[in-house]
């Protein structure tokens, strides 16, 4: 026997208007008989998300309300991160040479 995967939507009680115009807010997702889930899975209230640092793993929570410039300020974290540690790697492998044996010595041996 088959099943095909359902998913339930309705239409919420009052639509938001933020300085754009309408927009979906989404607060439970119910799943039925989704990939191998058997029966009902309902997934929400989505108050928070979860944000996971693609640089070092570190995740947090943070609230649909100050999301825009939690992330904000994580991308520019994630960004100078990355910088310094590629600097670093940089850095590690430059060897200041005063002569021209120095310099030619580890490309001819």
């Amino acid at each position: 026997m088959e099943t095909k995967d359902e998913f339930t939507t309705r239409e919420p009680e009052q639509a938001q208007v933020g300085s754009r115009g309408p927009r979906l807010v989404i607060n439970e997702m119910v799943m039925r008989n989704f990939k191998s889930y058997a029966s009902e899975q309902r997934v929400g209230p989505f108050h928070k998300v979860r944000a996971v640092r693609c640089d070092n793993g570190e995740k947090t929570d943070i609230s649909r309300v100050f999301l825009v410039a939690q992330v904000k300020g994580m991308l520019d974290k994630i960004q100078q991160n990355l910088f310094d540690v590629a600097k670093q790697k940089r850095d590690a492998c430059i060897e200041v040479v005063k002569t021209w044996d120095e310099f030619v010595k580890p490309v001819f041996c």
